[in-house]
């Protein structure tokens, strides 16, 4: 499955090792980027500094760990509410 023996925290080896979504074309993660960080990228990249780059850079981390805990949370929620049903 996803989930890895690291601490029970999600394991996706597909997006680590680029696996192509269509004939290698694109793989999961350029896929997952695009959707997620794309836009923000066309609209604010001509405008922004070094520095300004590299905080967003820093803040994509961020992002990426609400959106794992928050993943996190519905898969436990849904789990329970399985077990109790």
């Amino acid at each position: 499955g996803a989930r890895g023996e690291g601490g029970g925290k999600p394991h996706f080896p597909a997006c680590e090792e680029g696996v192509a979504l269509e004939r290698g074309e694109k793989t999961i993660r350029d896929a997952f980027e695009e959707f997620f960080f794309g836009p923000l990228g066309k609209i604010l990249e001509p405008f922004l500094s070094e520095e300004a780059r590299q905080h967003l850079s820093r803040a994509r981390v961020e992002i990426l760990k609400a959106a794992r805990a928050f993943i996190d949370a519905e898969i436990e929620r849904i789990e329970r509410g399985k077990k109790e049903g």
